[in-house]
């Protein structure tokens, strides 16, 4: 599969959504949708630097995405 060397990319990603699902039920405040969720994946897709390297690229993501959803 051409997309395997993303998987650590999804597991960060997964493992964040389900940290989020939890914080919902210390405090119905950080209730949020799967859909909200995804936008904000695919914008961290978006906007986190790209790079020729895969396991850069994996880097800036996962860097981009974990401050992005606790900034």
């Amino acid at each position: 599969m051409p997309f395997q060397g993303y998987r650590p990319a999804a597991e960060r990603a997964s493992i964040l959504f389900f940290v989020l699902n939890d914080m919902g039920r210390i405090d119905p405040m950080y209730q949020f949708s799967l859909d909200s969720y995804i936008d904000q994946f695919k914008l961290s897709i978006d906007k986190s630097p790209r790079s020729a390297k895969l396991e850069e690229r994996i880097v800036n993501l996962n860097d981009h995405h974990t401050y992005a959803i606790y900034r």
